[in-house]
């Protein structure tokens, strides 16, 4: 498969960047990328060497299993304090960077989503949908105003700033930040080779990044995406109608959706659900089941749960809600998924749990290498640790084409 490019790649709706924008751009984006990965290094061979076999002493060899003691005991070290505050200061940078671009074009950029030619896919917005307070009460990922900020009427700024972020953000998102999308419709050609959905539903689908995947996989198939955040979907389908791809995109909460039972034979999500909040990701799980037909499937894209990686990386994840304004990305991890989805009316025998490459390119060869050099050091990674997206996958039925015995 074709190397997936480091940059960007540019289009009619982002946001122009002078040099100076550019380059700062890039130095917080090697920060990130390089810096960062770094700094976790040297912590993990401190938790390993240092504070794993001191907090088994105190535990009288009891195995270290519960993040919250793994947290306490690593912040009693200064380098373990910096680390984390650094990645909290690169996010700010990130966005400060993206703000000083984005805003001087906020108006021009309104009138480009209004005026660009249109007629291939189609947008709905509802002015009276009540955006969910898990939405609103906190700047997700340290972006200025959150993801459903609207200054004035026919706002696009948080798409625009969210598009630049992604590749700013994730390491090796390709030239047009699809990797999740295209990382599941890998998937599906492994595990299902034989599925061909005629509707596909993106649920949280913010600037429709992901849902240009499924258009491109699946060219003969009608494709929606839906989101809470007007500004998001404004700039989302004039960016599609930009790129010629064709997706209908409707402003509802995945929670509960206007679309007929049955109506999709694919419905999916990238990275929402630790966005939500308990009450409700459980409706959405069950909204999936409605929404399916017969012989369809839902895959919901998200990272591992505490319980399948390793210790030190549960420290690591339980940080985004401490640093990362995700107050429930900690809570989701320690939800019970198959039970979630058996609530949710999906049977035991129609719910996998699968483990994808972190980028639809990569090789998997190399991440299973990863984990079998880290349980030889002796750091514990079970199945699926180090191999990139967690997939929960609910079928109704029997799903044309079969299952591959090697889903991925």
């Amino acid at each position: 498969m074709a190397e997936i490019p480091r940059n960007q790649a540019e289009h009619p709706m982002m946001a122009r960047r002078s040099h100076d924008d550019a380059a700062r751009q890039k130095a917080v984006r090697t920060l990130r990328q390089r810096l960062l990965p770094r700094l976790a290094a040297g912590s993990r061979e401190m938790y390993y060497r240092t504070v794993e076999p001191a907090l088994r002493r105190r535990q009288d060899g009891r195995p270290v299993e519960d993040f919250r003691e793994i947290r306490a005991a690593m912040l009693e070290h200064p380098y373990v304090r910096f680390q984390l505050g650094t990645h909290r200061v690169i996010q700010e940078l990130m966005y400060e960077t993206l703000v000083d671009s984005v805003e001087p074009q906020l108006e021009e950029l309104a009138e480009k989503a209004r005026t660009l030619p249109r007629g291939l896919g189609s947008l709905r917005l509802d002015p009276a949908l009540q955006v969910p307070r898990y939405v609103t009460a906190v700047d997700i990922h340290c972006q200025p105003g959150g993801y459903a900020h609207e200054a004035f009427p026919g706002d696009v700024s948080a798409g625009a700033i969210y598009d630049r972020s992604i590749n700013m953000y994730q390491q090796g998102a390709g030239g047009m930040t699809d990797y999740m999308g295209r990382a599941v419709v890998q998937y599906l050609a492994k595990a299902w080779p034989g599925f061909r959905p005629r509707r596909i539903l993106d649920l949280g689908c913010t600037i429709g990044h992901s849902t240009h995947a499924y258009v491109r996989a699946f060219p003969e198939a009608e494709v929606h995406g839906v989101d809470v955040s007007a500004p998001l979907l404004r700039y989302a389908h004039a960016r599609a109608e930009a790129l010629g791809i064709a997706v209908h995109f409707s402003q509802q909460n995945a929670e509960r959706t206007d679309f007929p039972a049955g109506h999709f034979d694919l419905v999916v999500s990238h990275i929402l659900a630790h966005e939500t909040a308990a009450h409700a990701w459980p409706a959405i799980l069950a909204e999936s089941r409605r929404l399916l037909a017969p012989g369809g499937m839902t895959v919901h894209v998200d990272l591992p749960q505490l319980d399948e990686i390793d210790p030190y990386r549960r420290f690591i994840y339980a940080n985004e809600t401490h640093y990362n304004n995700e107050p429930f990305w900690t809570p989701y991890r320690l939800m019970d998924l198959p039970q979630l989805m058996e609530s949710a009316g999906f049977a035991a025998a129609e719910t996998y749990r699968d483990f994808t490459a972190v980028m639809a390119g990569e090789d998997r060869q190399k991440a299973r290498a990863a984990v079998e050099q880290s349980r030889r050091l002796g750091h514990g990674a079970p199945p699926g640790s180090g191999l990139g997206f967690a997939l929960l996958v609910g079928t109704r039925g029997a799903v044309g084409g079969g299952r591959a015995a090697e889903a991925a």
